[in-house]
């Protein structure tokens, strides 16, 4: 069912070819030494990380004996990755590489290497060759199947501004030119759009790919992007009032797209959680090798009066209601990674600005020192509120418990392992598997807290802190106690919404989904 791929004899002639001296499997490294001149000083080390896809390329050689074949010419050619990032007087990568406009970044920090081989052993064969084209950037025929897997239509979307703004120059260096050697041509097999604004990815998504969905067409998506963009594809998809009948049982006349998440983001959850961020190809890898996987859900309702936070706190906007809302105005976010309230979303919060983004992830541990350590020496803040929880009972049913507690510092439901690439925050949720899972403690000391966090950067370990409760839940309901608007923010995958005095949130598992998630298994 998948296609084969093309990869050109005249590309191979301009490559160099290379011998395999060494494979260090424990380390993860192999040395390879150029056939034309053979010496120590050419030799060159490259990381298991660095590898993006190993192409086979001995049936393209035609109009040459086998004997001449077999002696003569590369059977493989190994795509890898390289990254030389030019930092800024102030320390950020500088903001020429976030090109909107479909012009190759110059000089761009990522670089593509082909190196090809007569023979590679068995275990870098199985882990990186790619023998046909997985069906999710197959093209189909005018006349396919409707049972067929593969895929009407290709597109890629870029968020520009998403992370230290690197996803354009990536498209330019490394995306488009693998593509190619796979096959695929812009305009002919894809087509690229680049973000304009914030709204860039929810107005592709209502527009192109929800009606596109619901009319069965197959579509795949290489979103180049972080949680962010992941969580505006979802919350398009569940827009009203087009996808009410899905969500009411009779979604036959919807086909769910796939996406394929490249990653460029800042803390990069989902990825993380997923294994997509794993080596350096930014889950290149796992496009080309893995397959679509649903991406199960959660529903966060809102009371009446929540606002979405933009403009980095600046401006506010109106959240989307159910069509069973019956008139009451309730805000509902949809989410795939977590919703928080207390200290994670205020340090998601006051880190989402220009000043804080340019510093990537280390923006929130920034963040958090301030909110830990108040400049004017007085502690840091209680966030007072009424918590409920909902889990499944012996018979069954949903059993709720309030929590005598009343003051908190970190609240967060989760349905992923890993908040960063090492923060690994429940260390008990597997990729994908739908649960939700709580994580809270009270108000502590700063260092205290420091020290948690340190135990979660240590593979979870603070899951067995005194002071930490961690539990598997249905759902939770937030009845926020505060009277200033800075400790009524709740994080919701990156996105902040500020609840109005005396207001609520509740987060559920939303039963529906909607979208298919690359992942390499």
């Amino acid at each position: 069912m998948a296609a084969t791929i093309p990869y050109p004899p005249a590309h191979l002639e301009h490559y160099p070819m290379y011998t395999l001296e060494s494979s260090d499997e424990k380390q993860e490294t192999l040395v390879v030494v150029p056939q034309a001149g053979n010496s120590n000083s050419n030799r060159e080390t490259i990381s298991y990380g660095d590898i993006i896809a190993i192409l086979d390329t001995s049936s393209t050689t035609s109009g040459a004996s086998s004997d001449t074949q077999d002696k003569q010419s590369p059977r493989y050619c190994m795509l890898c990755i390289s990254f030389s990032p030019s930092p800024t007087p102030n320390g950020s990568n500088s903001d020429q590489q976030s090109q909107q406009q479909d012009s190759a970044p110059n000089p761009s920090p990522f670089s593509l290497h082909h190196l090809t081989f007569h023979s590679l052993p068995p275990h870098l064969l199985a882990s990186y060759h790619i023998p046909h084209l997985p069906a999710h950037l197959s093209l189909s025929p005018p006349n396919r199947s409707p049972h067929s897997p593969l895929t009407d239509k290709l597109t890629i979307l870029i968020s520009t501004h998403s992370g230290t703004h690197l996803a354009a120059p990536f498209f330019h260096s490394i995306l488009a030119p693998t593509l190619s050697a796979l096959g695929l041509h812009e305009s002919t097999h894809y087509t690229t759009l680049f973000t304009s604004s914030p709204s860039s990815v929810p107005d592709f998504t209502t527009q192109t790919l929800l009606p596109q969905a619901l009319k069965r067409v197959r579509q795949t998506v290489i979103l180049l992007s972080g949680d962010g963009g992941m969580v505006d594809v979802l919350n398009g998809l569940f827009s009203p009032p087009r996808f009410a009948h899905v969500k009411k049982g009779s979604g036959r006349g919807y086909v769910k797209p796939t996406i394929g998440l490249l990653v460029f983001g800042t803390g990069n959850a989902l990825a993380n959680s997923s294994g997509l961020n794993k080596g350096h190809t930014r889950g290149l890898r796992a496009l080309l090798r893995g397959r679509g996987r649903s991406v199960p859900t959660f529903k966060v309702t809102f009371s009446p009066g929540a606002v979405l936070l933009v403009d980095e706190g600046r401006g506010t906007e109106e959240i989307p209601t159910d069509d069973d809302d019956d008139g009451e105005g309730k805000g509902v976010v949809r989410g795939a990674v977590v919703a928080s309230w207390g200290l994670h979303a205020s340090l998601v919060a006051e880190s989402d600005t220009a000043a804080y983004r340019r510093y990537g992830s280390e923006r929130f541990a920034m963040a958090a020192g301030e909110l830990l350590d108040p400049a004017d020496g007085s502690e840091s803040h209680r966030y007072r509120g009424r918590i409920t929880t909902f889990c499944k009972g012996k018979d069954g049913g949903e059993v709720a418990r309030v929590w005598e507690r009343r003051e908190h510092m970190y609240v967060l439901v989760t349905m992923v392992s890993n908040m960063e690439a090492g923060l690994r925050i429940s260390p008990e949720s597997k990729m994908l598997d739908g649960q939700l899972r709580v994580v809270s403690w009270k108000p502590l000391g700063s260092g205290e807290v420091k020290r948690i966090f340190g135990m979660a950067f240590d593979n979870g370990k603070h899951v067995g802190h005194d002071d930490v409760e961690y539990e598997a839940v249905e759902g939770v309901r937030i009845e926020i106690e505060e009277a200033e608007e800075r400790w009524r923010r709740v994080c919701v995958d990156g996105k902040i919404v500020r609840v109005p005095e005396g207001g609520w949130v509740e987060v559920r598992r939303e039963g529906t989904e909607v979208v298919d998630l690359v992942v390499e298994e």
